[in-house]
């Protein structure tokens, strides 16, 4: 089954090889980033590649729950999304 994502007007698909940034400004073993991309590496989750503010792929890790995956998305990746359409995500709680 598919997982949700929060924005509809996104190409949102499972992928069996992950993306990687090109030329990342700030790159760790878990994430890579530039002004355009973005990717993820979450152990026993998954995958992730945003990129352009319309496209996220992801691949899920063996075993992986639907709602783990989601997590990520709804989160991290959604985050990255609204950062390449040039809206700043803030997260609040009180």
């Amino acid at each position: 089954m598919k997982p949700s994502f929060p924005v509809t007007d996104i190409m949102l698909r499972r992928v069996e090889t992950p993306r990687k940034v090109s030329a990342p400004a700030f790159a760790n073993h878990i994430w890579q980033i530039n002004q355009y991309e973005f990717a993820m590496q979450v152990e026993g989750v998954g995958s992730f590649y945003a990129c352009n503010g319309n496209e996220v792929e992801y691949m899920p890790a063996e075993g992986a729950a639907k709602e783990s995956l989601e997590l990520y998305l709804n989160g991290s990746v959604y985050g990255a999304i609204l950062h390449q359409r040039n809206i700043l995500p803030l997260h609040g709680s009180s």
